[in-house]
C-alpha cells in the first residue's frame, strides 16, 4: 500500500512532456499497489474469523465478509459523489480538450494526496492488527487443540 501511495504522488506530478508511455508505466505499477490494497482485506478476515471462533466458540464468516461488503459499498456510495462534487466545484467539464488549471489541481489532489492519505490511514491499521504471523500460528494451534478436546469428549 505504501507502494501504491508512492506512485500515486508520482503520478500526480506527470505532465504531458512525460509521453504516454511513462504514464502507462507508471498506471501499470500503481495497479500492482491496487491489488495489494484489495487483497489485504480479504486476507485478514479469515484470521478474525478464527480470532472470532477462539473466543465465541462459533464461527461467523457471513458477518465478517458481508460487512466488509457493505462497508465498501458504503464508501463507494459515499467517495465517487464526493469526488464527482469537487470536480463540479473546480470547473471541470467534461470531454473538453484542455481543462482548467483549477480543474487540472482538483484532479491532481483525488489522485494523489487524498487517496494517499486513506493509504497510510490504511497502513496504520494494518500494523496496528494483533494478528501477526506468531499470533495466528498460537491461534490455530489453540483452535486444534480445542477441536482435539471437544472431538474427544464427544465419545462415549
Amino acid at each position: 500500500m505504501s507502494f501504491l501511495a508512492a506512485v500515486l504522488l508520482v503520478l500526480i506530478t506527470a505532465g504531458p512532456s512525460w509521453g504516454l508511455g511513462v504514464v502507462l508505466a507508471l498506471a501499470a505499477l500503481a495497479g500492482v499497489g491496487v491489488s495489494a490494497a484489495h487483497v489485504l482485506t480479504w486476507a485478514m478476515i479469515p484470521d478474525a474469523v478464527e480470532w472470532d471462533q477462539l473466543t465465541t466458540g462459533q464461527r461467523h464468516e457471513g458477518i465478517f465478509y458481508s460487512l466488509v461488503t457493505l462497508l465498501r459499498k458504503v464508501a463507494t456510495s459515499i467517495t465517487v459523489p464526493l469526488a464527482l462534487l469537487a470536480l463540479g466545484w473546480s470547473g471541470y467539464v467534461a470531454n473538453a480538450p484542455m481543462q482548467t488549471p483549477a480543474a487540472v489541481t482538483a484532479i491532481r489532489l483525488l489522485m494523489g494526496p487524498v487517496p494517499g492519505l486513506f493509504l497510510l490511514g490504511g497502513i496504520a491499521f494494518a500494523a496496528a492488527y494483533p494478528l501477526g504471523r506468531e499470533a495466528h500460528a498460537e491461534l490455530r494451534a489453540r483452535l486444534a487443540a480445542k477441536a482435539a478436546l471437544d472431538a474427544g469428549s464427544t465419545e462415549p
